[in-house]
């Protein structure tokens, strides 16, 4: 295993024998890992003097992770297929894993130290008024915000938007010491690499030329799936949040979408559509070695002997 701290010819010479991820051609992952403003470093695994993964790593909230997390759906890193947690656990360092729109669930594997499946919400995407919103009761307010927004336009894929969207989003979810949030240029950057392509969309709530409110989606299989979006406060009034995902829906439906992945982690997607899948979040590194599982074990016996003696 060789880590580099910047982009070398070698890993340009290792991706060109591994498999390249749908999502993530080895330009964008290039140019990923070259955006991202925190710490990073890559690594370059090897079996049998051959590439096994090339895996580009950003240090963020203490802990190391692919730089594609939570960036690009589906996606890992490029790496033998089947082979990302063993090339993880090679690192001997804990490598924080989003398991995203993966296809499978994560594999069994003695790496993963630690796991957390969440629930997402998804909708078929199907009729102008889904009938799940008549059981949640959000059909009514999507009416009213209809009709509070009729002199709203809407646009899709503005010059500009994608960056609007994404640089207010950023600001607003900032935390800690940070203007905003870390991954947003690695966020901008997909939006460079994709919109042009059709996989990255914005759609945009119009008030004459300016913006009111945005949210960037991203096209994977025909499942059309959330990524940000921001909205002008002062049209809150207006119910603009709820018109602007009705109008990703009416998109999405009009361009023959098959599905809409609202994400997980806040509540009011629960009345947008049921819980259907998961995604995980996991911990990988090395499983301790036979003699230090050994000591482990025993340390924990006798600090179960000594409690029990201090209770008795």
């Amino acid at each position: 295993m060789q880590w580099f701290e910047r982009w070398h010819a070698s890993l340009d010479e290792a991706l060109s024998t591994l498999p390249s991820p749908e999502l993530c051609p080895s330009g964008l992952l290039r140019e990923l890992f070259e955006v991202c403003p925190v710490a990073k470093r890559i690594a370059l695994v090897e079996h049998g003097g051959e590439p096994l993964a090339v895996v580009p790593l950003k240090l963020t909230g203490g802990l190391w992770r692919p730089v594609t997390t939570w960036v690009l759906p589906g996606t890992l890193f490029p790496a033998r297929a089947g082979q990302e947690i063993r090339a993880l656990a090679v690192l001997q360092t804990p490598v924080f894993v989003g398991w995203w729109r993966q296809g499978d669930s994560p594999p069994a594997d003695p790496a993963i130290s630690q796991r957390r499946d969440v629930p997402a919400h998804r909708l078929p995407c199907v009729e102008e008024d889904e009938a799940y919103w008549r059981k949640s009761g959000v059909l009514n307010k999507i009416r009213r915000a209809r009709k509070r927004c009729a002199g709203l336009g809407v646009e899709v894929n503005r010059p500009g938007a994608s960056e609007w969207v994404l640089e207010h989003w950023g600001r607003l979810w900032a935390s800690g010491n940070h203007e905003r949030v870390p991954d947003t240029p690695e966020r901008l950057a997909v939006a460079r690499w994709w919109e042009p392509r059709g996989r990255h969309v914005c759609v945009s709530l119009m008030d004459g030329d300016e913006i009111a409110a945005a949210a960037t989606v991203f096209v994977q299989d025909r499942d059309v799936i959330g990524l940000c979006n921001f909205r002008r406060r002062e049209y809150d009034r207006l119910l603009i949040g709820t018109r602007l995902f009705d109008a990703v829906h009416q998109w999405a439906l009009a361009s023959g979408m098959a599905l809409i992945d609202f994400g997980s982690d806040h509540d009011y997607k629960k009345d947008w559509a049921p819980e259907a899948g998961t995604k995980s979040e996991l911990v990988v590194e090395a499983p301790p070695s036979l003699p230090r599982r050994a000591f482990r074990a025993v340390k924990t016996r006798l600090k179960a002997s000594l409690d029990a003696r201090a209770v008795s």
